[in-house]
């Protein structure tokens, strides 16, 4: 009688080690799977007052500010962060600048300066939608308002009085101040009546005007207004 106690005993024991050994892996399996990110970033541009007072939370709709005669104004730069996914919108006066959609930020957001990577961007001219740009990389730097496109990039017109409404460059460089878009490697543009090659080529956000080079020292072709 008392072997078979005994034999109890050691049973239960084996037992509850093997339950708490379970229940450990189990808080472990739970602890290292991390939440997915939701990150939303507003800045306005330098020049601005920064205030010293407590951080607000952060959410995802776009903090309006007001300005000194009480009319209110969105955020110069919203970033916004969903797992990997990454929207970001550049205004100019509380105008859309840009917008784009990427499927991944790797880059320093705290200096203004990030690469976005598969990116499809929408370019603005005083609020109004121009131009669209689709590229494997971007580099988008906050304080220049310059947006570098690298990897094959396609820029389209979406002004109906655009003189060429599709081009295809190597890399792109957008100088959003200046509405003012260069491009080069291997230049291949589609016009309404004809397509072009060239090596590269300038032209207005809206592409209204475009210049093409054969050559970087010898013009080639140029359309549009002059």
């Amino acid at each position: 009688m008392r072997v078979i106690r005994i034999l109890t005993l050691l049973i239960a024991v084996v037992f509850i080690a093997g339950c708490a050994k379970d229940s450990q892996r189990i808080e472990s399996a739970s602890s290292s799977q991390q939440p997915e990110v939701n990150t939303t970033i507003q800045r306005e541009q330098q020049g601005s007052k920064k205030s010293n007072g407590p951080s607000q939370p952060q959410t995802n709709e776009p903090t309006k500010k007001q300005d000194a005669d009480g009319s209110q104004k969105s955020p110069d730069l919203e970033l916004k962060i969903h797992g990997q996914k990454v929207n970001l919108t550049w205004q100019d006066g509380g105008k859309p600048k840009m917008r784009v959609k990427a499927d991944k930020l790797v880059g320093n957001t705290v200096a203004g300066s990030a690469s976005l990577e598969k990116v499809d961007a929408e370019l603005y001219e005083d609020g109004k939608l121009v131009a669209r740009l689709s590229a494997p990389l971007i580099q988008a730097d906050e304080k220049t308002r310059i947006v570098t496109a690298t990897g094959g990039v396609t820029i389209t017109s979406a002004d109906p009085a655009s003189s060429i409404k599709t081009i295809k460059a190597k890399w792109i460089k957008w100088y959003s101040r200046d509405n003012k878009i260069i491009g080069n490697g291997g230049i291949t543009a589609v016009g309404p009546v004809a397509s072009i090659n060239a090596a590269e080529f300038i032209a207005d956000t809206r592409m209204k005007t475009v210049r093409f080079n054969a050559n970087p020292a010898e013009a080639r072709a140029e359309v549009g207004e002059r």
